[in-house]
Order: C-alpha cells, then structure tokens, then sequence
C-alpha cells in the first residue's frame, strides 16, 4: 500500500497499491470495515498520485493512460467518469487552500 490519504470526515481511507494484473491502481474503504476495499480507478494503466479534495468528494491523480503522465479528476467512488485536466504532461496534483484549485 502507498501513497494513503483519510477523507475529511475521518470515515473512509483512500490508498495507491501495486496489483499483479492491472499495476498502479487506487481503492478505498471504511474505516469501520478496512478488509472490504473498493475499486476507486483500476485499469491496465497506472494511476497515482493521488490527492482528495478538502470535501472529499473529488480525487485527482496520474496516469499514463494517454501514453505520457497527465493529471485526471474524478469523483470519490468505484470506477466513475473521469476527466483529463492537462495535455502534454503533468505529475503530482495538489488541491489550494480554498479547496477548488487544482495544481
């Protein structure tokens, strides 16, 4: 397990681990049931990076999806829509103080 992270409301942990199948992929679960994880991005491509939103609600993180390292954004649940914020490269995504900001 890397890269972890606890949602703001202390109810739910969101990590970064290595799966022999599918590479870099990012889970979550609660804290109340640690053992029953769910998928959060999973896919032949390797994300991570990850940062949560001050909410919660928004995970940004890295993948090499595209062919180089770009920056996505989705929502904080298992497998939704994602959606590139750069083209031509990015790594390491962090959240502005006032929580909407995204570098």
């Amino acid at each position: 397990i890397y890269e972890l992270a606890i949602t703001p409301d202390g109810r739910s942990v969101v990590w970064r681990e290595d799966a022999p199948t599918t590479g870099r992929d990012v889970r979550m679960a609660s804290l109340d049931r640690p053992t029953e994880s769910q998928p959060v991005r999973v896919s032949n491509w390797d994300e991570r990076g990850i940062a949560l939103s001050r909410d919660g609600k928004w995970l940004a993180f890295t993948s090499n999806e595209s062919g180089g390292t770009e920056l996505f954004l989705c929502r904080l649940e298992p497998n939704g829509p994602r959606w590139a914020v750069t083209q031509g490269g990015g790594s390491e995504p962090r959240w502005g103080a006032n929580g909407e900001l995204l570098y």
